[in-house]
């Protein structure tokens, strides 16, 4: 993927037969992606997103232009909506988004390095990052949270974690 493009929601469904979506959202608030007016998928097919019909955690129920039945709602299941990363507000200093954590080196607080991380996601607890190992291509996920890292550096691309205690 392009690095200035930013992943804002994935198509997972229809939804009843006027041909409304189901759309994981990335961003905050599922409500927020309307608001973003250049959105394309990996082919640079552009959507126009009409209205937000509804909203359910991560969900979004949308009606995009263009797309009047089930059956044209239906091809476009599994699509990845992108937006470019200069339509997003500027983060706080100290703040970032999870895109930014793509990539990243992982290291245990004894220096010890566990991988670069692969994802980010939520699974409704908490938000996770995926770490793939160095050698043996294995994926781990740790949670993102408070307690468990130590610290994001930005600037050097790393991140510390605690090592759980079954290690």
């Amino acid at each position: 993927m392009n690095q200035n493009n930013i992943t804002i929601g994935t198509i997972v469904a229809t939804s009843g037969i006027k041909g409304y979506v189901r759309i994981k959202c990335s961003t905050e608030s599922p409500r927020d992606i309307i608001e973003f007016s250049n959105v394309f998928d990996a082919n640079v097919n552009n959507y126009k997103i009409k209205a937000i019909i509804s909203v359910k955690g991560s969900i979004a129920v949308a009606q995009i232009e263009g797309i009047t039945s089930i059956e044209m709602a239906e091809k476009l299941i599994g699509i990845d909506l992108m937006t470019k990363k200069s339509e997003l507000i500027s983060a706080d200093d100290g703040d970032f988004y999870y895109a930014d954590l793509i990539g990243m080196e992982v290291y245990f607080e004894d220096e010890t390095k566990v991988g670069n991380v692969i994802d980010v996601m939520n699974y409704g607890a908490s938000d996770i990052i995926e770490v793939g190992g160095l050698e043996d291509g294995k994926t781990t996920m740790y949670p993102f949270v408070e307690d468990f890292i130590v610290d994001v550096n930005l600037d050097e691309k790393k991140i510390i974690i605690r090592k759980p205690e079954i290690f």
